[in-house]
């Protein structure tokens, strides 16, 4: 393929010399005479465009031939001619362009100024390419008549105003006032109101004056203008320079500014995007006041493209000034600003925060201010000079975050990392902050460290200045590692780098460091890391000059003497020098403590302590580990309240470069205490108001390595008047907390100002105040091993318990081993709980208790559990006297023996019992409560029961004003089944329940009456089944009665059973049905179920017979027939039959459900419609009919409902809507049985054999079965592909005709179309302008087609197998134009085998008539005017094609004149 290519190309090139050659043979030297220089130059440029080349070679001789050129100018062209022919320069372009020249200079210029140019361009054309003859040609050719100083087809300069040819040592063009523009790609350039000489040989541009705008950049003229004075442009290219350019702007400048301008043009050059013109200013100290509000600037200026900046250099850097309180406050020096409206920003400013005479400072920060919202915002960035930190000397502190944003005018500014889906800490430490770790990490795998290196350079060149390509030198490595070398060592803060000149000043920060390595200064590790989510890491106060810093949680002070901190909010505020406060924890050594208001002080190396809420401390253990070590264990004891100052370390010694043994130092200034009221001392029972230990004040070093047995306290207990104040040596007790141990006087202690006494042991720690002795108490005692003291009680387990009797307090004895003990002394009140076994009481009953009990001076209560005589009672609120006991609310339940099971339970009564009388009786408080009935599963709410414990039997009866005496069954399955009734007797012997007065039961929605009101309730809540009931369903509506009913009450939502039931028809006649089925479904629905056979003879009216079910459910007025249905007729030619349906039937209004779209009807074999039939000419009706062919045509159908109107005579079938709403879309369907006659409206169907010729139709159709005849009235769209021009030709010719009647649009078949095809709010707009105006002005969407009948009458000829039309044909609408007129005219749709055929006649009068005859996927159009067949003649035949996939293609041609004829002689009739 290559070859074949490359062999093409050679041969081309063959055949273009070849060409050349022959016509050089041809001619191989042009004539000196005119005539025959006009031939020859002719014979070589005609083969390239033969009109073009004879064009312009006529033109020339012209010129010759009027001698305005000299023998001598026509000599020196047939040499340039001849240089040309030599040079195969036969280029007719360049020829073209030079002819022109030759005639602009004959006709426009001087003679002698020719002259000097046809010597000239002759001696040029000599000595240059081809190339450069047809570029110079082009260029003069452009300046001459073009307005043009360069185009090559990219780029183009041209002048507006007049130029003067003037030829001195070579050609030029002088233009002394014009506009200079130039285009490129796209994009533009304009030099306006300017002057100059264009020399095209050197095509060069000198000009003078001039303005030149930055619009195509997006400023507008007031913005920027740029005003030259001399210039010079190269219009080859497309960018140029000026200098002492003034620049003239509203923008920051209030006076003009000279400087350098640079102009290039590009395709990338858009408002957006420009780049150019731009402008620099030759000064950079331009002053610019409040050039935002509060902001100053002092600089150089510059415009690119659509920018304004700000810029400056090294040595005289762009500055901002931001004043705060009227006084700089933050300053930033740059290189380049953008000064944008509405932003100004700076990709490396060097920052100063001034701070008094100190400042916060960083080399290289991304900047910028947005003036609407006068917030400054500074980013650190992550390369280079950018990851350099923070120097902050007001708060000796070295920084590393990302963000410092200030809202102007606010007193504070805002320290932020930038949070990019990971939390990145910022971190605070101090300015002589030192670790090793960070010294090796500098040195790296290098043998001698870089710090070290850098000192022995600076000594080496005498200067503390270095230059990269030296430091290099030295370290023998690449000029560019030199700069990396040094640009590492700037960003950790030990150098400060120049990257304009590559030098590095040696910082203080280096010796100190190297003085750190080698332990000859002290230095700290004081740092704080800031690590916070969703807010600042610290915000600096301009006010106080205070740096808060937030996230913070942990400082580390001292590492040898262990003292670090732990602020609570984690949050600092920093001051002046390195001091600072903070809330929280202070750990140092062993010891902690807790507080706010913490200040410390970094000379001194302090922490002042005002407010300690609580110290803490470890001990070393009691005993020793496996190991034979001791361990450290907190001491679980606080001591709180303490006013304090911890010394951290020698103030020179911060490093800990020595060792300090007696450091920390913690001293204690004033009195501090002891609580035991935390949580897990007894839940905080020991109160700090009131039971604490008071210490005295006391001091402790050496922090870190204080023996446990040293460390004790002298204080003072106060225990909230348990017992009187303690004095004792306050240690750690064995469970490491603090407190004591003591013993007894031999009298006891009185306890709680005299309620009682204790005696012998007593301790104090964290598990409390504890004894293990005796209590006396009134007429009990009680001994344990541990008691536990508390400020208003004692509690103890395992007590030894007993109660003398004593008529003094009315009580009986009562005994206990095991028991928990609770002693309230204040509310004189002791009690008791069994734990181990049961209290004994009332040793006749050999009654067993379990609970509590309560001994007070008022007497013995019990909230417990009793069981005695097969009973069980629980109160709370027993009342233990003598021979009775009582309970204002008890639960009680009883059995008829030991074993048996529980009968008859209550629940928070009133209960009372006496054991002299064996009786007990048993009331409840309100009517929510109830007796229970366990065993039978039911519950009474009744209040009074009484109990004959010697007979075994429970009367149950209301004796309060309850507003009922339900009975309920708990009987899960049951659902709550109840009813109310008079009263209930338990017989505990025989086992069930007698129930009387019942005389109504609710079950699911119905209501059932027992025949007396008696009803049995077995065990398992099974009542007996019930005879001779009533039902009604449902309760609410009582639509429905069953009498003489069986039923089964099973729940409350189900039962079951049968009865009888009377259907009422719409003639008050009463069918009686025996429903041997009623039931209950899910949703707790009555169903009952009949069946009716056809023997029964059964009529749900007069008009239609039934056999089926019946169906009946309760919430339902109506009954719901299933089965089949028979209409009532006699019309012959309607077959109908027994047909099956399901519907809800009223009496009165019979509306039965029948299948509503075709596939449904088609389905169910039920066929209601007219039709026409395939096998023969006739039409048919078919009325809830079982047959009807596939194949025949159906004009209309209808499904849904049917029902009987008696004022029409006539069985309706329609939709259910249309049966509710007359005005609802649908078709309708009428069988009128005393005139035998078929009638329908709504949407009329012709078949689907028109292929691509639609047909919409709409309207009323009517069926006389007796003679057969069938009309129709309707509205009919009519679409199909045509020529426009044609049917315009109609239209106007309709429209034209005056004389034409108006269509009737009131017909019911137009009101049928327009409910049919209009929806909603549309159908009601076109209905109301109907009847204002008579038509809408504007035809709605549906209405339109190629052609629109509103007035149309058709009638089945069986004869011609066609609908034809009858009378005139009104016309709607002819495409989008409204018509509305009746026509004379014929219109047919006949049914043919091969697919049905349309002809539209329509006789206007004269030549106007048109005929229209569609068959076979043809439409034919006939005229006599033949203008309009000519239309159609001309027409290209794919214009007149139609095709759609799946379907035959379609076209439009020109018909006949015999055609016409055929059909009106079809028609009996003629046309002349």
């Amino acid at each position: 393929m290559r070859y074949t290519t490359l062999r093409s190309f050679t041969l081309l090139l063959f055949s273009l010399s070849f060409s050349f050659q022959l016509k050089a043979q041809k001619v191989r030297s042009f004539s000196a005479d005119t005539a025959a220089w006009k031939i020859e130059v002719l014979e070589i440029l005609k083969d390239q465009d033969k009109d073009r080349a004879t064009r312009i070679v006529n033109h020339i001789a012209q010129i010759l031939s009027t001698g305005k050129l000299s023998r001598t100018d026509f000599e020196l062209i047939v040499k340039t001619s001849n240089t040309f022919l030599k040079k195969r320069m036969l280029d007719l372009d360049a020829w073209e362009h030079w002819f022109r020249i030759l005639a602009h200079m004959a006709e426009q210029e001087d003679t002698d100024k020719a002259s000097k140019f046809h010597r000239d361009f002759e001696v040029f054309a000599a000595k240059n390419p081809n190339k450069a003859i047809r570029d110079y040609l082009s260029v003069i050719h452009g300046a001459f008549l073009k307005s043009e100083l360069y185009n090559d087809g990219q780029l183009r300069w041209v002048y507006t105003g007049v130029f003067e040819f003037e030829f001195t040592d070579e050609p030029l063009f002088k233009i002394p006032a014009t506009d200079l523009y130039a285009t490129f790609r796209g994009d533009s350039t304009f030099i306006e109101e300017t002057g100059g000489i264009f020399y095209p040989k050197t095509l060069t541009w000198k000009g003078t004056g001039g303005s030149l705008y930055w619009e195509r950049a997006g400023l507008s003229r007031d913005s920027a203008t740029a005003r030259f004075s001399d210039y010079q442009i190269n219009v080859s290219k497309a960018f140029f320079e000026a200098d002492s350019v003034t620049l003239y702007t509203q923008v920051y400048l209030k006076e003009p500014v000279l400087g350098r301008l640079e102009e290039r043009l590009s395709s990338r050059n858009t408002p957006e995007s420009a780049i150019f013109p731009r402008f620099y200013a030759y000064r950079n100290d331009i002053l610019i006041k409040e050039i935002l509000q509060d902001v100053d600037y002092i600089g150089g200026f510059s415009v690119v493209g659509g920018g304004v900046f700000a810029s400056g250099t090294t040595d005289a850097p762009a500055t901002l000034v931001h004043f705060h309180q009227k006084k700089p406050q933050l300053i930033v020096r740059g290189e380049r600003f953008s000064l944008k409206p509405d932003l100004f920003t700076s990709e490396a400013v060097e920052l100063s925060l001034m701070l008094d005479e100190d400042s916060i400072y960083h080399p290289r920060l991304y900047y910028r201010i947005v003036p609407s919202q006068r917030i400054v915002t500074l980013i650190r960035q992550e390369e280079g000079l950018g990851q350099s930190p923070f120097v902050d000397s007001y708060h000796k502190l070295i920084m590393r975050f990302q963000t410092l944003a200030w809202k102007m005018g606010e007193e504070k500014m805002i320290i932020t990392n930038i949070n990019q889906g990971i939390e990145i800490p910022a971190t605070f430490e101090s300015a002589q902050y030192y670790r090793e770790e960070r010294m090796d990490r500098l040195r790296g795998l290098s043998n001698k460290h870089p710090l070290m290196e850098v000192v022995e350079m600076s000594k080496y060149f005498g200067s503390e200045t270095l230059e990269a390509d030296k430091v290099a030198q030295y370290l023998r490595i690449n000029p560019q590692n030199g700069k990396i070398f040094l640009m590492n060592l700037a960003i950790e803060g030990f150098l400060k780098y120049d990257l304009n000149t590559h030098t590095a000043t040696i910082l203080p920060r280096t010796y100190e460091y190297i003085d750190n390595y080698l332990d000859k200064r002290d230095f700290d590790v004081i740092q704080f890391v800031s690590s916070v989510s969703g807010k600042p890491n610290a915000t600096l106060s301009l006010l106080t000059k205070d740096l808060i810093i937030d996230g913070v949680s942990v400082i580390t002070l001292s590492d040898s003497q262990k003292v670090g901190l732990f602020p609570v909010d984690k949050k600092i505020v920093m001051h002046r020098n390195l001091n600072f406060d903070f809330a929280g924890r202070i750990v140092a050594g062993r010891f902690s403590f807790w507080g706010r208001e913490f200040k410390f002080k970094y000379d001194n190396f302090i922490i002042d302590m005002p407010a300690i809420d609580s110290m803490r401390f470890a001990v070393e253990s009691f005993e020793k580990d496996a190991t034979g070590l001791t361990t450290l264990v907190n001491v679980q004891s606080v001591l709180a309240d303490l006013t304090g100052q911890l010394d951290i370390d020698k103030p020179n010694n911060k490093s800990g470069r020595k060792s300090f043994g007696e450091y920390p130092i913690f001293r204690s200034i004033k009195e501090s205490y002891v609580y035991y009221d935390k949580p897990s001392i007894h839940n905080g029972a020991y109160n700090k108001k009131n039971f604490y230990v008071r210490l005295e004040p006391f001091t402790i070093d050496s922090l870190d390595n204080k023996k446990t047995e040293g460390i004790s306290f002298d204080g003072t207990l106060v225990s909230a008047g348990i017992f009187p104040d303690i004095q004792q040596t306050i240690k750690v007790q064995r469970d490491y907390s603090l407190g004591f141990e003591m013993q007894t006087a031999a009298e006891g202690l009185s306890a709680y100002g005299g309620k009682g006494t204790y005696s012998q042991k007593l301790s104090l720690s964290n598990l409390g105040l504890r004894g293990d002795g005796r209590i006396d108490y009134l007429t009990s005692s009680a001994i344990a091993s541990e008691f536990f003291f508390f400020p208003d009680s004692t509690n103890a387990l395992n007590v030894s318990y007993s109660i003398k009797e004593d008529s003094k307090y009315n009580v009986p004895t009562l005994a206990a081993q095991g028991v928990v003990l609770h002693w309230e002394p204040k509310n004189d009140v002791m009690f008791t709980k069994n734990t181990i076994s049961p209290f004994q009481m009332y040793d006749d009953i050999k009654m067993k208790a379990e609970g509590t009990m309560a001994l007070s001076p008022a007497g013995l209560t019990g909230n417990a559990a009793i069981a005695f005589q097969n009973s069980e009672m629980k109160s709370r609120n027993f009342s233990f006297r003598r021979r009775e006991f009582s309970a204002d609310t008890s639960n009680f339940r009883v059995r008829p023996y030991d074993t048996g099971p529980w009968v008859f339970e209550t629940l928070a009564a009133t209960a009372y019992v006496n054991f002299d009388h064996m009786k007990g009786n048993f009331t409840l408080h309100s009517p929510a409560q109830y007796m229970n009935f366990p065993e039978h599963q039911y519950i009474a709410f009744m209040d009074h029961a009484d109990w004959h414990i010697a007979e075994k039997s429970i009367e149950v009866m209301k004796k309060s004003q309850m507003p009922s005496s339900r009975m309920v069954s708990t009987k899960r399955e049951q659902d709550s089944l109840q009813f109310v009734a008079n009263s209930v007797k338990l017989k505990m012997v025989e086992n069930y329940l007698e129930v009387f007065k019942a005389f109504e039961i609710e079950v699911a929605d119905a209501t059932i009456y027992p025949d007396t009101g008696y009803v049995i309730i077995d065990p398992q809540a099974e009542m007996r089944t019930l005879q001779n009931a009533q039902i009604i369903a449902n309760r609410h509506t009582k639509y429905h009665k069953f009498e003489k009913a069986t039923v089964k009450i099973a729940s409350r939502n189900n039962y079951s059973g049968s009865g009888y039931y009377d259907y009422i028809d719409e003639d008050n006649t009463a069918w009686p049905l025996y429903f041997e089925e009623i039931s209950v479904n899910r949703q707790g629905v009555t169903n009952a179920r009949a069946q009716i056979k056809e023997e029964d003879a059964f009529y749900l009216s007069t008009y239609f017979a039934f056999y089926g079910k019946a169906l009946l459910t309760a919430p339902e007025k109506q009954l719901t027939f299933d089965g089949y249905t028979l209409i009532q007729h006699a019309c012959s030619r309607i077959q109908t039959d027994w047909f099956p349906f399901k519907s809800i039937i009223d009496p009165n209004n019979i509306v039965i459900d029948l299948p509503e779209t075709a596939d449904e009807l088609n389905k169910a074999r039920i066929f209601n419609g007219i039709y026409i039939s395939n096998d023969s000419t006739t039409g048919y009706s078919a009325f809830l009919s079982k047959e009807s062919p596939k194949a025949d045509l159906e004009l209309i159908l209808a499904g849904g409902q049917l029902y009987f109107d008696k004022s029409m005579n006539s069985y309706i079938i329609t939709s259910a809507e249309k049966v509710k709403n007359p005005d609802a879309k649908g078709n309708y369907l009428a069988l009128n049985i005393k005139t035998c006659e078929m009638y329908g409206e709504g949407r009329l169907s012709f078949g689907d054999r028109t292929g691509l010729v639609e047909i919409d139709a709409y309207g009323t159709i009517r069926h006389r079965l007796q003679n057969d005849e069938i009309t129709i009235d309707m509205w009919m769209g009519f679409d199909f592909h045509f020529n426009d021009d044609v049917l315009k030709a109609i239209t106007q010719k309709l429209k034209d005709a005056s004389d034409l009647p108006s269509a009737d649009l009131t017909r019911r078949a137009f009101l049928i179309a327009i409910n049919e095809m209009l929806e909603g709010k549309e159908r009601q707009r076109f209905l109301d302008e109907f009847r204002k105006t008579g038509l809408p002005e504007k035809v709605p969407k549906p209405f339109l087609s190629t052609i629109t009948f509103s007035d149309l009458q058709l009638k089945w000829n069986p004869e011609t197998n066609s609908f034809l039309s009858e009378g005139l044909i009104g016309i709607g609408t002819v495409g989008k134009t409204q018509i509305n007129k009746k026509v004379n005219g014929i219109f047919e749709i006949a049914r043919k085998r091969r697919g049905d055929e349309i002809s539209i006649y329509i006789d206007l009068g004269k030549k106007d008539v048109y005929f229209f005859q569609y068959r076979r996927n043809v439409m034919e159009f006939y005229s006599p005017d033949q203008e309009l067949l000519d239309i159609i003649v001309n027409t290209k035949p794919d214009a007149r094609k139609k095709e759609e996939k799946g379907k035959q293609p379609y076209t439009y041609t020109a018909g006949t004149r015999g055609r016409l004829n055929r059909f009106l002689n079809r028609m009996d009739t003629d046309i002349e």
